[in-house]
């Protein structure tokens, strides 16, 4: 007789597999949060490898269109401050006509204009120059300015970027202007103290288009002889005195923020004439609106009575560079500095690392300049 008592033995499908396969089942269940962390951080790390590729390809390629928000990007170059064609704002939502005033010429109201020598000329657009990296500052907190132009130009002094700003006139000795639209050769004598003025054959940021007597032309260099060539035919014009040349900065820009840095040497002058100097550019400007830069070039016994000066006439709208440069820069950027440094800094001068070949800042000089400028124009309430 069968015993009906006993239950069929149920089946257990997952020893009915391979002692293997039920191995690493077990194994892959114990270990599926780790297996699964080492996946992310596997391909957490391909991003990251691919992104900095790609950052780095964009900085040497310029893959991805940049919007410069309120800042022109040809802002840069000097070129900006004569023709005009071309040179509108960018901000967004801006039409061609919100660069323009009524009158037609361009509206300097929101620009910072950098005068200056060899250390504010910028005419390489180089991103490494101080106007780009302010240019950045400024965009990055969609400050309300539409260009940074750098109008330095190497080898100028400062009464012949004054003459071409217009605050110390240029005065063309007696010429005569013919009926055509030929160049005839003009000299030019500073009003300040009646040397000559040797224009350079490069872009003279602000000069041109210019008016002599009353006749509208330009200022260029021609057959290797500086000249003046009127834009229409017209009547003859003897002009028998010397005369003051209207430059188009004269005329036509104001009420911008002016940036004055003239880096080179600038014993030329007296502590006194140089403020006198700096005091009416300032005037034609007419605006309360700049930071003064000293002088780099030079040691503290030699640029001191300049410094003081500056200072004195000048207040919370100078910055004294060669001061700044020489104190404790180094430890606040992490910079090293070599034997040639520490010579220099001994002296009060700006140590060799700053510089550039004697005739600009350097890139990490550049780089601190701008910051000092972006927090001068915060502290005037500039921006």
């Amino acid at each position: 007789m069968k015993n009906t008592d006993k239950k069929p033995k149920t089946q257990n499908k997952k020893t009915d597999l391979p002692d293997s396969v039920n191995e690493k089942t077990i194994s892959y269940l114990q270990n599926k949060t780790a297996i699964t962390e080492k996946r992310i951080i596997i391909f957490l790390t391909v991003m990251l490898v691919l992104l900095i590729g790609f950052i780095a390809a964009d900085k040497f390629f310029n893959i991805i269109p940049h919007a410069d928000y309120s800042l022109n990007r040809n802002s840069l170059n000097s070129k900006y401050l004569d023709a005009k064609e071309g040179f509108e704002d960018t901000s967004p939502g801006s039409t061609a006509e919100d660069s323009v005033t009524s009158s037609g010429a361009y509206d300097y109201g929101k620009s910072i204009i950098c005068w200056g020598d060899s250390f504010s000329d910028n005419s390489a657009n180089a991103t490494t120059f101080f106007t780009y990296h302010l240019s950045e500052k400024l965009t990055n907190i969609g400050a309300d300015v539409n260009s940074v132009i750098a109008s330095g130009l190497e080898g100028d002094k400062i009464q012949v970027t004054a003459g071409k700003q217009g605050s110390i006139p240029m005065m063309v000795q007696p010429f005569k202007i013919p009926a055509s639209v030929s160049p005839v050769e003009i000299r030019l004598k500073s009003y300040l103290d009646n040397e000559d003025i040797l224009l350079q054959d490069k872009t003279n940021s602000g000069l041109n288009p210019c008016t002599i007597a009353g006749i509208d032309g330009s200022i260029e260099y021609s057959g290797g002889k500086l000249c003046f060539k009127r834009s229409q035919p017209g009547k003859e014009i003897n002009v028998s005195t010397p005369t003051t040349v209207v430059t188009n900065a004269m005329a036509n820009i104001k009420d911008y923020t002016g940036i004055y840095f003239f880096g080179g040497d600038c014993t030329g002058h007296t502590p006194e004439e140089l403020t006198e100097i700096y005091r009416d550019m300032i005037k034609l400007n007419g605006k309360d609106k700049y930071i003064i830069i000293g002088s780099v070039t030079g040691d503290e016994e030699t640029l001191a009575p300049y410094e003081q000066a500056l200072m004195s006439e000048f207040k919370s709208h100078y910055i004294n560079l060669r001061e700044y440069l020489t104190s404790d820069v180094y430890n606040q950027y992490s910079i090293e500095i070599n034997s040639n440094d520490a010579k220099a800094l001994r002296s009060g001068s700006v140590p060799p690392s700053f510089i550039s070949n004697g005739k600009r800042l350097s890139e990490k000089g550049n780089e601190i300049l701008a910051e000092l400028i972006y927090e001068k124009l915060q502290q005037l309430d500039l921006i």
